[in-house]
Formats: C-alpha cells, structure tokens, sequence
C-alpha cells in the first residue's frame, strides 16, 4: 500500500483498486499533502500532473476521480460528508483535502475496519 490510512478509507467507502480513479484519488491525496495550495486549482494543478504521471488525458483523470469519488458517496454518503465536511454530493478539493488530512499511521484490523469517524484528523485531537 503507498498510503494505508488513504487507501483503507476508500476501501471503507466501498471504492477498490479495480477504479482507476482509486489510484489518482490516493496520488491526489498525496500530492495536496505535499502541497495543499494545489486544491485552490484542482484542474490546472493536480488533474495535469496525475495525467502526467499516468500517461492519461486530464479528462481521463477528471473522470475516473469523479466516478470514483461517486461510488464512495452512493455506498457512504455519511462518511463522505463526514470527510469533506460539507452536506450533499461531494467536490473533488474538499475529498482530497479531506483523505490527505488523515493521519498517515496503520490502522489494524480486528473484527473489520473501525468507522471512518474514529480516526482524528491531523491537527485535530
């Protein structure tokens, strides 16, 4: 795993490695910890370098993270909302934001994943 924390999150939400999307939302995630300021312009910051990184068009990169992103949210929309702080369907920033602000630490599984809710975002706790 490149990010367990990421990773395990999606996977609660119901999104596998089988959605190309699962891969640029944890690169995504990645890169707004790295720099958070690439939120403020999802489309000119972070769709181009994934595109790059991953050899796809920036609407190729758009949609597979959206699609993504929407399959969490029919399976969990609690838990979306819950991550991106916000009601309704969600928008890509505050997803990623959300997924990069979870502590970068192992969560072990006993008995099934714990609730999204229980883990404390960096910065907050």
């Amino acid at each position: 795993m490149v990010c367990p924390n990421i990773e395990n999150a999606l996977r609660r939400m119901g999104l596998t490695g089988c959605y190309a999307g699962y891969h640029y939302l944890v690169e995504g995630a990645l890169l707004a910890r790295e720099d958070p300021a690439a939120l403020e312009l999802v489309s000119k910051r972070v769709y181009p370098a994934l595109a790059h990184r991953n050899h796809i068009s920036i609407g190729g990169v758009d949609r597979a993270m959206r699609t993504a992103m929407m399959v969490c949210y029919r399976n969990c929309p609690e838990q979306v909302e819950w991550l991106c702080r916000q009601k309704g369907e969600p928008r890509i920033a505050p997803f990623l934001e959300g997924l990069s602000q979870l502590p970068d630490l192992e969560i072990p599984l006993v008995k099934g994943p714990p609730p999204l809710e229980t883990l404390v975002r960096a910065g907050e706790g």
